[in-house]
């Protein structure tokens, strides 16, 4: 992606002094202030993550714990409910994943992150749950 550096001095009228040029870079038609400093890093609650962002992120959560996890495009209902197995959830058009910590008679537990928004937790998924579709496992049906 080729980068290109522009000077912008801006026309004004001859009463109005004008303030230093301002450099820009324009990338991908997009017109953008330079520099720009990098957004501090945000604190992460908890410690086993071992990047910032990735509680705003399901997969990246699940795959930072199992990392034979594919794409999440492949990552579709292949296994039974079991501990360590991958939970795949359907809200409308948006897919979740979360990984099983504990399987009861009704349901299962999971840890996940970005059910809510940009948090990690765990919670308990009923099996007749409308958004759960199944579980995942990099070994088939475990």
């Amino acid at each position: 992606m080729a980068v290109l550096g522009i000077l912008l001095t801006p026309a004004l009228p001859p009463n109005i002094e004008a303030e230093e040029p301002q450099s820009y870079t324009v990338t991908s038609g997009v017109l953008v202030d330079q520099p720009q400093p990098l957004p501090e890093p945000e604190e992460v609650k908890d410690p086993e993550i071992t990047f910032p962002g990735v509680a705003c992120n399901c997969w990246q959560y699940v795959k930072n714990r199992l990392s034979a996890l594919g794409r999440m495009a492949d990552t579709n209902p292949n296994a039974e409910a079991a501990v360590g197995a991958v939970a795949v959830e359907w809200f409308g058009k948006i897919k979740h994943v979360s990984i099983v910590t504990k399987v009861e008679v009704s349901g299962v537990w999971v840890e996940e992150a970005n059910y809510i928004h940009c948090e990690t937790g765990e919670r308990f998924i009923p099996f007749d749950k409308y958004s759960l579709v199944g579980f995942w496992s990099p070994y088939g049906t475990i």
